[in-house]
């Protein structure tokens, strides 16, 4: 394993809900707790007006419940088990740029993108006698950088790239109006409410780098498409051979080691572009914001905390 680890598995938690044995004339006795274990089927409601627990002509009962009864009561359970996060509809498949020059190559293509962009909205302007976006490429304000199409480029570039970049600009979209422009806020409000995921191969790969060649003989199954998407990586369902549901988060590759550098070249980028302040980020916030964004590509570090947030609390006399 190179690197930081890029895949933590994660147990997934049963849904909670009233307990489906109350009021019944029979409670079974409870199991030993064991690791990976499943709960109990609750009884199912019968349709016929009779008690739980009646045998019928489904077959012998187990438990007070004929097998008639365990079947209705797993059917109607499963619909609670897929209560998962759903991806974006706005996320689409991209390859993430994994090496500092794939990813210093995607800054320099929007700066570029940004200053044509600008050059065609102002020589549109004056085509149509001074009217600020007079062609079919409405402006978002009055800078000729905040085109709709400069702003299509901002969020094509982050979305692809994602990392600390994609962080940035998520940051930006939630800063007071009185720091950043209303129409940077706007740009920087689809970046926020989208992530795009890996194509099959590159998370293959993945997968391949960290957990060997073997990795499917560690899991049962594995859904190949995300359920969900963020700035560092993305979370895939799957069940380990003994049954347990886990989410696989899957970590992008490059995001942990051009941390620095995507805030450094997107910072750059945007001040001579879109004019973001120049005392919007002090040096301190910058070094917590890669401090913290370093942690979250930790996953060795988020599993340790996962662990010690399993173990149940001990509570002293006295409050201390």
């Amino acid at each position: 394993m190179r690197g930081r680890p890029q895949t933590l598995l994660s147990s997934l938690p049963r849904p909670c809900g009233p307990d489906p044995w109350e009021g019944q004339p029979q409670r079974p006795a409870l199991p030993p707790f064991q690791e990976g274990a499943r709960p109990l089927p609750p009884p199912a409601t019968p349709h016929d007006g009779s008690q739980a627990g009646t045998q019928n002509s489904a077959g012998p009962a187990s438990g007070g419940l004929s097998k008639e009864d365990i079947r209705r009561a797993r059917e109607a359970a499963r619909p609670r088990m897929g209560l998962r996060p759903q991806l974006s509809e706005r996320a689409q498949e991209r390859k993430v740029p994994a090496s500092r020059i794939s990813r210093l190559a995607n800054f320099g293509g929007l700066a570029v993108g940004l200053g044509l962009g600008a050059l065609v909205e102002v020589a549109r302007t004056s085509l149509s006698g001074g009217q600020a976006g007079g062609g079919s490429s409405p402006t978002l304000g009055p800078s000729p950088f905040l085109s709709e199409a400069n702003a299509e480029r901002i969020v094509k570039t982050l979305c692809t790239v994602r990392g600390a970049a994609l962080k940035v600009g998520q940051m930006l979209s939630i800063q007071d109006n009185s720091l950043i422009r209303p129409e940077l806020q706007r740009i920087f409000e689809r970046v926020r409410q989208s992530a795009d995921f890996m194509p099959r191969w590159q998370m293959m790969r993945v997968l391949e780098e960290e957990l060997g060649r073997n990795w499917r003989s560690k899991v049962a199954s594995l859904e190949e498409k995300p359920f969900a998407a963020a700035s560092i990586g993305q979370v895939h369902h799957g069940v380990l051979p003994d049954g347990t549901e886990v989410a696989l988060k899957i970590q992008y590759p490059g995001v942990a080691q051009s941390i620095r550098s995507d805030v450094e070249n997107l910072l750059a980028v945007l001040k001579m572009s879109v004019a973001l302040p120049e005392g919007l980020f002090a040096e301190q916030s910058l070094q917590a914001l890669q401090r913290e964004l370093a942690w979250e590509c930790d996953y060795c570090r988020e599993a340790a905390c996962a662990r010690t947030f399993r173990i149940p609390p001990t509570f002293l006399p006295g409050g201390k």
